[in-house]
């Protein structure tokens, strides 16, 4: 028996068009990275996130009909949307919050908390959050999905967002095996998020999830192994919970045909 063909020119196509979402996001980041804080800059930095959000949607609505498969889902001004933001902030507070409030009560440096509320790091922590996201899950995970390969998927769009972290060097952060290993935790989770709850909230988990690392007082090592333990146990309850899904589904076509 004939092995099946597989057509290799939607995935190298996909990471084309991956590195592109990536290299315009980058350039709109580093466009205001040397300007001094203040309104200017936030609107610039604002309406760069407008473009990105502008350019991405069309590009991927384009690309994804042409290779026959549905772009990113948008979720209008409803009920869903905004169940599906207030998961993705449970998911951020579980994950990053607990920790740095022992942290702060502990050391007393409550100043971590009004450091953290600022237009600075809101925008920082929404630019990365978004461009990412469309970027790994709306755009990359999204393909592999609907090819059902959506497991093989979430372990190359995690690789690929651990490593681009590599990247962080450039601005300051100390980049080591265990920040890189932890970063593709990070992005399995927020992979896993998608696949239950859809983009947006992937998208709310990853802005606030910014927003308090961006924000509150590090974690020491002790934080750092209660952040990985509860990441591993989300991914656990999460990969389970689509499997549970998938089952679902399936029963329900087989109820459907028979």
């Amino acid at each position: 028996m004939p092995l099946k063909k597989i057509n290799l020119s939607p995935y190298l196509s996909i990471f084309g068009i991956t590195v592109l979402f990536l290299f315009l996001s980058g350039i709109l980041m580093f466009l205001t990275y040397d300007l001094e804080e203040n309104n200017i800059k936030h609107s610039i930095q604002i309406i760069s996130l407008g473009v990105y959000v502008a350019i991405t949607y069309y590009v991927s609505k384009f690309y994804f009909k042409k290779i026959n498969l549905n772009p990113p889902k948008l979720i209008g001004i409803n009920f869903s949307l905004f169940m599906a933001i207030l998961i993705g902030i449970f998911f951020a507070l579980i994950i990053q919050l607990p920790y740095r409030i022992y942290a702060i009560i502990r050391t007393g440096d409550f100043v971590y908390i009004f450091l953290a509320f600022n237009i600075e790091n809101f925008i920082k922590a929404l630019g990365a959050g978004i461009f990412e996201e469309i970027t790994f899950r709306g755009t990359l995970l999204n393909f592999f999905n609907q090819k059902n390969k959506k497991y093989l998927g979430l372990i190359i769009s995690s690789l690929i967002f651990g490593l681009i972290h590599i990247g962080n060097s450039f601005i300051g952060v100390e980049i080591s095996l265990i920040y890189i290993i932890y970063i593709i935790f990070y992005g399995f989770s927020f992979g896993l998020i998608y696949l239950n709850f859809g983009l947006i909230a992937s998208i709310s988990a990853h802005v606030v999830g910014n927003f308090l690392i961006g924000g509150f007082i590090k974690p020491n090592i002790s934080g750092f192994y209660y952040n990985v333990a509860i990441i591993v146990i989300l991914c656990v309850w999460l990969f389970f919970r689509d499997k549970r899904k998938q089952g679902s589904k399936s029963t329900k076509a087989n109820n459907v045909y028979n």
